[in-house]
């Protein structure tokens, strides 16, 4: 009775003993059964030793719980394997449903990666807060109208600008003052001195004469 897998016990019942009535045997006679017992239990029927028909008969029925041990093993073995196989299996389920999920995910237009993108990049780049144009004081104007070397009347630039709002001949807002007085001012300087007058600024009232042509 050899066995390929097997336990690394086996029971031995107190009821076997008082059962049987083992007392009655000499210590020879049990240790020959004791004996054949452990053959038993580790290579089946081989090897075993030779006994009356006493003892025989005692062994034939305590090697039963030999037997019972390599079944209940056996039992034992087989819930584990088929316990094994069914976490084995729920595992390959939820890796067959991640690859799919993970399939799904790639399966994502370009389009629409694109769009997350453009989400994410906006909302990660700062809000840069706009300035607020101050506008300038006539001395302000003189002052900078002296560094440029220029002869452009500070007054006259500060009421043009302060009765529109701060507005130009467009109708939009003035953001930078100096950039107007070089870009505009300066420019029609020349004409002015040409002409022995203030430059000309196009002083024509538009829309209710809210804006000048400056």
């Amino acid at each position: 009775m050899a066995k390929s897998e097997r336990p690394e016990w086996f029971k031995f019942w107190r009821r076997n003993r008082q059962m049987l009535d083992i007392d009655q045997l000499s210590m020879e006679s049990r240790g020959r059964i004791f004996t054949n017992m452990m053959r038993y239990f580790d290579s089946g029927e081989n090897e075993l030793l030779s006994l009356d028909t006493l003892e025989s008969a005692m062994f034939n029925v305590l090697k039963i719980n030999v037997d019972n041990s390599f079944s209940d093993f056996e039992e034992t073995s087989q819930k584990n394997r088929e316990n094994a196989l069914k976490r084995w299996n729920a595992t390959a389920s939820d890796r067959i449903r991640s690859n799919a999920n993970d399939a799904e995910d790639r399966g994502q237009s370009t389009e629409d990666r694109g769009k997350n993108t453009e989400v994410e990049t906006k909302a990660a780049k700062p809000q840069r807060s706009k300035k607020r144009f101050i506008p300038p004081t006539v001395e302000e104007i003189a002052a900078f109208c002296r560094e440029r070397g220029n002869s452009v009347d500070a007054q006259k630039v500060y009421d043009t600008y302060a009765v529109a709002d701060w507005k130009d001949s467009t109708g939009k807002p003035v953001k930078n003052w100096k950039q107007k007085i070089i870009a505009v001012w300066e420019r029609d300087e020349p004409k002015a001195k040409n002409q022995g007058t203030a430059p000309d600024l196009s002083w024509r009232q538009k829309n209710g004469g809210n804006c000048y042509d400056v």
